[in-house]
């Protein structure tokens, strides 16, 4: 039920969200003005495919950065009352892919990026902070939601682990293949890169899998959350390194054909994170309720309320 003695908690803490977005938005242009001075596509290398692809890895980072996370970022720390919050799998679909990007460009260069990463984590940690108030403010909101997050993350992990390890399963098959021949350096070590990462992701996905979940608190909430967020950042790698065969070898990238497989994998993960949106909580409770009610579950299927038990 509506836990209406709790509003001015939930006003003070909408107050700390916007303050969170402004924040996040300054540090996240602190972080972009370091990438533009010191990432650098200059080699002591000849390889030009290895050139080719460090650029392009630039140009993605630069992508993400500039013109989606920091958009989004401005957005709401400009007009907090209009849009809200954003929610954790947003923040999550950009940090994890700026994160495995500034990954690849120290394989690619094994250029000391220290202090650009060291802004990233300091953007990371505010984001993090950020998903805690916002949990906060969504367990503040409507008494026994913790239990309702336990229920939701129960019924959500099973089946995309699951996919994301058969995903990973089928492209190490197709990495160790012994018909992909190629004589570029530089895709050879892309897909010694790919196949590593890949092996460890799967490893982690085995890990993850067998753990018993338990969510009692806030913290345990978060702390999920950043399990999760972990995992995308492997998944993320594997996807960005496999994409950047296509700047070398289009042919090689088609014949391949592991992209969709990297992509998929990550979409499945992402869902657990989006199932655990403040309005899919919500829903969760709507539709348990009716479940419970006989006479409205009649218009329901069997297998409808036996997902929201």
């Amino acid at each position: 039920m509506e836990n209406t003695s709790q509003a001015p908690l939930r006003k003070e803490l909408e107050g700390e969200l916007e303050k969170q977005h402004v924040k996040m938005y300054e540090i996240g242009k602190q972080l972009s003005e370091m990438m533009k001075q010191t990432l650098t596509t200059k080699t002591e290398t000849s390889n030009t495919s290895l050139e080719k692809v460090i650029a392009s890895n630039i140009e993605d980072l630069q992508d993400l950065i500039n013109n989606k996370y920091l958009t989004m970022l401005k957005d709401h720390a400009e007009s907090f009352d209009s849009y809200g919050w954003i929610e954790p799998d947003e923040h999550l679909l950009y940090l994890t892919h700026i994160k495995a990007g500034l990954e690849i460009y120290t394989m690619l260069t094994k250029n000391d990026i220290i202090q650009v990463k060291q802004k990233f984590n300091e953007l990371e940690d505010e984001v993090y902070k950020t998903i805690s108030l916002l949990y906060a403010l969504i367990c503040s909101k409507k008494s026994n939601r913790i239990n309702t997050i336990q229920k939701i993350i129960n019924k959500s992990v099973k089946r995309p682990v699951n996919i994301a390890i058969i995903n990973m399963n089928t492209m190490l098959c197709k990495l160790t293949d012994e018909n992909v021949n190629t004589n570029d350096e530089t895709i050879k070590m892309l897909i010694s890169n790919i196949t590593n990462v890949a092996k460890q992701f799967k490893e982690e996905l085995a890990k993850f899998k067998n753990e018993k979940i338990e969510i009692t608190s806030l913290d345990d909430i978060v702390m999920f959350i950043k399990k999760i967020s972990k995992l995308l950042e492997q998944n993320a790698l594997v996807a960005m390194l496999s994409e950047l065969i296509y700047q070398v070898d289009e042919e090689l990238y088609g014949e391949l054909d592991i992209q969709f497989l990297a992509d998929d994998a990550y979409r499945q993960l992402l869902l657990i994170i989006e199932d655990l949106r403040g309005e899919n909580i919500g829903r969760y409770e709507r539709y348990a309720e009716i479940c419970a009610n006989q006479e409205h579950a009649k218009y329901y299927t069997i297998e409808d309320c036996e997902y929201y038990k």
